[in-house]
């Protein structure tokens, strides 16, 4: 089965094509086919009719169907929210309906596949912004309606919790180092469209499309996780716990009370007159340097409970900075960076190995913007490999929003013949667990 993914909840505009390889579905429908197309082959041609129309029935085997990724495009709107220091939706809504049919065209293109060559189409369905939402929902309903595909809404949540499942074609490309956030005085930062991307086939929202230039290339991931398995979803938006009992069946442990931490991230970066997104931009201006004797607190640390706060330790730093008479010079912001940083980091490490523990599950994964940031890799595989928790983290490239992982999320429904046809709508708000 080949599926036409697209994913557009906030500011990436974003398509793939995924192939799923289990069962032999494409197989048995092809030959039937060749079959029924044969003079005098009305037997063949009802058992075609019986294949395509009865859903494969349902079974016990938690198992996440094997998914190749054939192809991964994303338009980033970075560029045009940067000014406001966060996203803008009614812009956003505008940069994905300029972006929505180009990146399709991009995905299909990497794919080497047409319209013709797709057998269903996933969509992300919520949680995120309802204009936004609606501009990726209506162009999958609309290629749905017109090649009479079946399609499926996929949620955001769910999709971020099954991205370490992901397994690509080639390897994941990769850009090199990124530059330093804080450039020396003398040396001015490299304007946006010169700065390296995050991700690969990654698209400025201004872009005509033109080819990427090449990238290294990472070694292709290690086996993916079983269930059950803990998942830490973390970025701008979310920052949640989840006990994940199969594909589809996820049980919500905890959650933040105030501020997600991507968010958290944005802010305090706004605050250190650092460039937006403030996630990345932390990362580099706190990398290889200590904070010395600045601590910043860890929100609920004493508490006993798996929820997370991050809204404290946001006003700690305001009023650290406030305090100073006057502005912060370089190191000052790195070391600032550094302290705030390592307070995230170790209540998300120290949050996540809780609930493994309580649950008894040794298995843990990461999905979200944030699961990109360099420093909460690593003291996340320090921590589990001294408690003897097996850590599957996604590549960077399948940290942040993505349609390869909604494709992934979408197949079990798929294969089970499901279809949300026309009813499907945008939703603002949608809990899973």
């Amino acid at each position: 089965m080949i599926v036409l993914a697209i994913e557009s909840s906030c500011d990436e505009t974003a398509a793939a094509v995924v192939e799923s390889a289990e069962g032999g579905e494409r197989a048995e429908t092809d030959r039937l086919t060749a079959e029924a197309l044969r003079p005098g082959s009305g037997q063949a041609l009802r058992a075609l009719r019986r294949t395509l129309r009865e859903p494969v029935p349902p079974t016990s085997d938690p198992r996440l169907p094997t998914v190749l990724v054939l192809s991964d495009v994303v338009a980033s709107q970075i560029e045009e929210h940067a000014p406001y220091g966060g996203v803008v939706p009614e812009l956003a809504s505008r940069r994905h309906l300029t972006a929505i049919l180009p990146v399709i065209r991009r995905a299909l293109a990497d794919a080497e596949r047409t319209l013709g060559d797709i057998d269903a189409l996933a969509v992300t369905a919520g949680p995120g912004l309802v204009g936004s939402l609606l501009i990726g929902i209506q162009a999958a309903k609309a290629i749905a309606h017109a090649k009479r595909l079946p399609l499926v809404g996929v949620n955001h949540l769910a999709a971020h919790l099954l991205s370490s499942h992901l397994r690509r074609k080639s390897p994941v490309a990769v850009p090199p180092s990124a530059p330093s956030a804080l450039p020396a005085p003398s040396a001015p930062p490299a304007p946006p469209s010169q700065r390296s991307s995050q991700r690969p086939q990654r698209l400025s929202g201004k872009s005509d499309l033109r080819a990427l230039p090449s990238l290294p290339s990472l070694p292709s991931l290690p086996s993916a996780p079983s269930f059950p398995s803990l998942g830490l979803v973390v970025s701008g938006g979310h920052t949640a716990l989840y006990a994940v009992q199969g594909p589809e069946r996820f049980a919500q442990l905890a959650a933040t009370r105030d501020d997600a931490a991507g968010e958290a991230f944005d802010k305090v970066g706004k605050l250190l007159g650092l460039p937006y997104p403030g996630g990345p931009a932390i990362d580099a201006a706190a990398d290889g340097v200590e904070p010395g004797d600045l601590r910043f607190p860890r929100g609920l640390d004493r508490k006993d409970t798996l929820d997370f706060s991050f809204s404290g330790l946001k006003t700690a730093v305001a009023d650290h900075l406030r305090a100073r008479c006057e502005p912060p010079d370089r190191d000052e912001v790195r070391r600032v960076a550094a302290a705030f940083q390592e307070s995230v980091v170790a209540s998300l490490v120290k949050k996540s190995l809780l609930a493994c523990e309580r649950l008894c599950i040794p298995r843990l994964t990461l999905g979200g913007g944030v699961a990109a940031n360099s420093a909460l890799r690593r003291a996340m595989a320090n921590a589990c490999g001294a408690a003897g928790i097996a850590l599957f983290l996604p590549a960077r490239a399948d940290c942040t929003d993505n349609a390869a992982m909604v494709g992934l999320a979408a197949v079990p429904r798929l294969l089970r013949g499901e279809d949300d046809g026309g009813a499907l709508g945008a939703r603002s708000s949608w809990p899973i667990g």
